[in-house]
């Protein structure tokens, strides 16, 4: 299995918005992609208030495959373009 770890620290304010906010969509625009991600174990966790956290959004893709790990770096650059557009 392959695991790709992928940690955000998000400057605020951004677009209007906190940094909260800002990490729900980070978490949500991961969640549109689950139908591209038919081989892949995908998790997303947010900070939560009371722990302590470094980063804000963590998101974790495992891969069984070369072929699978393939497939997550197509969406990850189709996320990456679709940041330019506003959520």
């Amino acid at each position: 299995m392959l695991r790709h770890i992928v940690m955000w620290k998000l400057k605020e304010p951004r677009r209007g918005a906190d940094r909260a906010v800002n990490a729900r969509r980070l978490k949500r625009s991961w969640s549109r992609a689950r139908p591209c991600r038919a081989s892949i174990k995908f998790e997303v966790a947010l900070a939560q208030p009371g722990l302590e956290a470094t980063y804000d959004v963590c998101c974790t893709p495992c891969s069984a495959d070369k072929a699978s790990l393939d497939a997550y770096q197509v969406i990850r650059s189709i996320l990456r373009s679709s940041r330019s557009s506003p959520p």
